[in-house]
């Protein structure tokens, strides 16, 4: 997610890039990090959820595996399988 800062004469991407680098607290998680954020909060549409599981599948139409993450909902008591990449890990402060 990288926010544009416009001023009156320039477009400042990578200003932004590096503001979001220094001071996000979420990071979207990739398969290798699965195993070390398993059973802690992440957040999804801006909501906190417990990642509880990554699951594998295979495309039969392409051949292509792909990942998913089974979100708890913390209020609902509800599961929630969602890409995994749309997981945000909370960084650590």
């Amino acid at each position: 997610m990288v926010h544009k800062i416009k001023s009156n004469n320039c477009n400042c991407t990578a200003l932004a890039r590096f503001v979001e680098a220094v001071f996000c607290l979420e990071e979207q998680m990739d398969t290798k990090e699965v195993k070390a954020n398993l059973n802690t909060v992440v957040q999804y549409n801006g909501v906190d959820y417990m990642f509880q599981g990554c699951i594998i599948r295979k495309n039969t139409a392409t051949n292509e595996y792909y990942y998913q993450a089974e979100l708890a909902d913390l209020q609902a008591r509800s599961i929630l399988i969602t890409k995994l990449s749309d997981a945000k890990k909370i960084a650590k402060e």
